[in-house]
């Protein structure tokens, strides 16, 4: 009699039939994947931003869509052979059966969370010296049309302003009355503003993002992209904002 000390299934058999079998012999392979690990490799510079107990995505190939959650659970203390990678073991909760032993999968390790984190593109900024400094913009605010004065003391004026209306209106070339001045369509406003060259203190940084520790509050707008030598207090126009872009 074969006894499983679990629940689980019988993933191959090594043995026929009417073999002859001693205790010492594997006969078959017999599987739990209620849970099951993961083994992935960690290049060497990356070593020490790994640590066991921090959580784990995996997404496998056959469910794209889905991530299956888990934490490290040991880290090797040996770098192996010439891919200069430790070994990472990562147990990966599989309740409804879904993840296969012997799948492929992507892992993401989480290294670093934080609720309520202040964060700009890591473009957005730059390093001078000791320096880190982001480029604010302060929008100016539009100014008010001038109003138009009318004299309506003179009917002289009146009969002026009736026959400039009627000379606003213009033929088009295929003989169809072309809408008048006033009624043309306004074009897209344009807005300034000033930059000012702020230090600022980073708590945390990544390839793409930054978190803020001093210098910035919410609401700041940045300039995202600074290729070029920008100058405190120089004037610039507002093409286009963008909010939630993490």
């Amino acid at each position: 009699n074969l006894i499983a000390p679990s629940d689980g299934y019988i993933g191959s058999l090594i043995v026929d039939k009417g073999s002859y079998v001693t205790p010492q012999d594997k006969i078959a392979a017999f599987v739990d994947i209620k849970d099951v690990y993961v083994e992935f490799g960690i290049i060497e510079k990356d070593v020490s931003k790994v640590k066991e107990g921090q959580n784990v995505e995996v997404v496998v190939e056959s469910y794209p869509d889905q991530i299956f959650k888990g934490q490290v659970e040991s880290i090797s203390p040996i770098v192996e052979g010439r891919s200069r990678t430790v070994q990472v073991k990562s147990k990966i909760a599989n309740l409804d059966e879904k993840i296969k032993p012997g799948m492929f999968g992507r892992v993401n390790v989480l290294i670093y969370e934080k609720d309520d984190a202040l964060v700009i593109p890591s473009s957005a900024f730059k390093k001078k010296e000791d320096q880190y400094l982001a480029y604010l913009v302060h929008p100016e605010e539009p100014k008010p049309a001038a109003e138009a004065s009318e004299d309506i003391s003179s009917k002289k004026t009146k009969e002026k302003s009736k026959k400039h209306k009627k000379s606003k209106k213009a033929v088009s070339q295929d003989g169809e009355e072309a809408p008048a001045l006033g009624e043309m369509a306004e074009g897209p406003k344009q807005t300034f503003g000033t930059i000012e060259i702020r230090p600022i203190e980073i708590s945390y940084a990544t390839p793409d993002a930054v978190e803020i520790k001093e210098g910035l509050e919410e609401g700041d707008l940045v300039i995202m992209d600074v290729e070029q030598e920008l100058q405190d207090k120089a004037k610039v126009e507002i093409s286009e904002t963008q909010e939630g872009i993490f």
